[in-house]
């Protein structure tokens, strides 16, 4: 079993938990949150982690290989981010995001070049157009809500107190 804490854990579009410890079964997968404002001293061997635990990306590319039947996506601004130096501003506006970097993989985060146009984003809005938008337009359930929940990133170097990613922004399994 092992134990994280993280300034931010999202384990869903509409939640950001503080002060809460998240336990990993010995498979990695997710057990169970510890809320620290339920406890005196927090749960032994817990590390803590300089920045945000989130469910893993999902790839809308990945998920519906070429030839295979994807759902239609008019309702969302959907970026294909290697092939992005900009982000659409006029056709899409309104519209809320979904970036798709090819694969689940952090490492596909990691090794974008491109990545700073997405740095004048709230990481929240960030978050969600990698991880619950695609899920929710694919019907996967990525919620960090029970038993078994596993592949989980942790967000290392950003901005927490302005809720932005940084060039040195990257990504990695939690393990």
């Amino acid at each position: 079993m092992k134990r994280f804490a993280a300034h931010l854990i999202c384990p869903t579009d509409a939640d950001e938990l503080h002060r809460t410890v998240i336990e990993l079964d010995n498979n990695g997968c997710f057990s169970r949150f510890i809320s620290l404002d339920d406890t005196s001293v927090e749960p032994a061997q817990t590390l803590f982690l300089d920045g945000i635990i989130t469910p893993a990306f999902v790839s809308v590319k990945e998920i519906c290989p070429q030839g295979t039947a994807c759902p239609d996506l008019p309702e969302y601004c959907y970026v294909e981010m290697d092939e992005m130096t900009k982000l659409p501003e006029t056709e899409f506006a309104g519209l809320p995001f979904i970036f798709d970097f090819g694969s689940s993989d952090v490492e596909s985060f990691n090794q974008q070049t491109g990545i700073d146009i997405l740095s004048d984003l709230p990481l929240c809005e960030i978050i969600n157009a990698c991880v619950f938008r695609p899920a929710r337009a694919l019907g996967i359930n990525t919620d960090i809500c029970k038993s078994g929940t596993e592949k989980l990133i942790y967000w290392q170097n950003v901005d927490i107190v302005n809720r932005k990613i940084t060039p040195q922004t990257r990504l990695e399994w939690l393990k």
